[in-house]
């Protein structure tokens, strides 16, 4: 909202209707569904592996180096979504839609390889192990998939002028985050190797239907909260695909030899990408370059 001043420029109108007490208790309301929404989601994900190896090697009859391998592709495959996550959430539908979708997606993984881990009459072998390839890859594709929405969505929620809080909640957010992943661990060992289910000396069902549980949960907490969450649009164009052409748009100016900054010996190359891009989204670029240095 604006107010006219007195030289009539329109000015921000100061909000002076923020909550007292300690900087959690201030947050918009929608913070709180998506940091528990978070928390059993990343329950889920790192119940789901701390025993994948053990499973795959009592499964599916793998070796520890074969396990390890593909507990690895697991985790890539997870990470590597990500990209198609963050593209898909700010070229297409925003964040929230990317962490619904994704939500209602990935409780299948962990249900199918909950399946997987009982014996179903008439179901031959072969068939559950199907079964569980499929799971895990629903889990690993979904879980990146919604990583870098996950991280965004509660910062979306409160306004530009709540940078305190803003930051004290990313604190919180992994807090919770390693709080989710300690407790999993404790949790998904224990009903693994201290119950015996279905003739077996453990109990994989049980485990794993602790990780489908919490993906449940995670699930309703997103149900309760939507009506107090602010769903920003998705943006114009995708970061990754400009940042791509703003290197694009540099290495052909360095190939013509031209550019703003061709006379400039302390330039950057990418420098040469100005004027079509601006000077901020440039340095932006080099600083996500020196990142992964």
């Amino acid at each position: 909202m604006t107010i006219p001043q007195e030289n009539g420029i329109m000015a921000k109108k100061v909000d002076n209707t923020r909550r007292k007490g300690p900087m959690i208790f201030r947050y918009p309301k929608g913070v709180y569904f998506c940091l528990l929404n978070e928390f059993s989601e990343r329950f889920s994900f790192y119940g789901f592996c701390t025993i994948l190896m053990l499973y795959l090697k009592s499964r599916f009859d793998m070796s520890k180096s074969t396990a390890t391998l593909a507990f690895h592709a697991f985790i890539c495959l997870s990470y590597f979504s990500s990209i198609f996550g963050s593209i898909w959430a700010d070229g297409f539908v925003g964040p929230y839609k990317v962490v619904v979708f994704t939500s209602v997606i990935y409780l299948l993984g962990p249900s199918l390889v909950t399946l997987s881990a009982m014996p179903i009459d008439g179901v031959d072998d072969y068939t559950m192990k199907i079964v569980g390839v499929v799971g895990l890859l629903i889990t690993a594709w979904c879980s990146g998939a919604r990583k870098p929405c996950a991280t965004a969505f509660p910062a979306n929620q409160f306004p530009n002028h709540m940078v305190e809080e803003r930051n004290q909640m990313f604190a919180m957010f992994y807090l919770l985050t390693y709080t989710s992943a300690l407790l999993s661990q404790l949790v998904t060992s224990h009903l693994r190797s201290g119950m015996q289910c279905m003739g077996q000396k453990t109990c994989y069902p049980m485990a794993w239907g602790s990780t489908a549980l919490f993906t449940v949960v995670a699930l309703i907490v997103l149900a309760c909260g939507h009506r107090f969450f602010q769903k920003s649009p998705p943006a114009t164009e995708n970061v990754i695909w400009k940042a791509i052409k703003c290197m694009q748009e540099a290495l052909a100016e360095k190939m013509r030899g031209g550019g703003v900054a061709k006379n400039d010996p302390n330039a950057h190359w990418l420098d040469l990408a100005y004027p079509a891009y601006d000077k901020k989204f440039i340095n932006d670029v080099k600083s996500a370059l020196k990142v992964n240095k």
